[in-house]
């Protein structure tokens, strides 16, 4: 279950990432950058 909810928060991530870099949209793309290396890190666990 970690690995698959890893991949999907991979997923969206990198869609998220892809779609505000389209839309030229930086801050969000950082924004999404940083929540997903937290993500990662925590490996899905809820932050405080």
């Amino acid at each position: 279950m970690k690995t698959v909810f890893g991949m999907g928060v991979l997923s969206i991530g990198l869609g998220v990432l892809l779609v505000a870099l389209l839309t030229a949209q930086y801050t969000i793309a950082f924004g999404a950058a940083l929540l997903l290396v937290m993500f990662t890190m925590t490996d899905g666990k809820e932050v405080a």
